[in-house]
């Protein structure tokens, strides 16, 4: 998956962080750690967020996702919130 992101959406990253922030509270995540989150969630076939934030709990997981994605991963609740923040466009 690495690889893969690497090598067709080098910039995909700077892409997310270019989305302009909605949010009006400070947040311990940037926008692009949400964004990633919920791209991780179709990607590693979450059911729920309920799923997802089981593998939150673990600590390996959480390691090799900061190790994949660069980022710590934000709670599924948060990401449903900031998401449906954002404008479609």
């Amino acid at each position: 998956m690495y690889r893969t992101i690497r090598l067709h959406f080098p910039e995909l990253f700077d892409w997310m962080r270019e989305v302009d922030d909605c949010r009006k509270k400070a947040s311990n995540y940037e926008l692009a750690a949400h964004l990633t989150a919920c791209l991780a969630m179709f990607l590693f076939k979450s059911g729920s967020r309920n799923q997802y934030n089981q593998h939150r709990e673990d600590s390996q997981f959480q390691k090799n996702y900061k190790r994949l994605f660069g980022f710590a991963m934000p709670h599924g609740d948060s990401v449903r919130k900031v998401m449906a923040l954002l404008e479609v466009s």
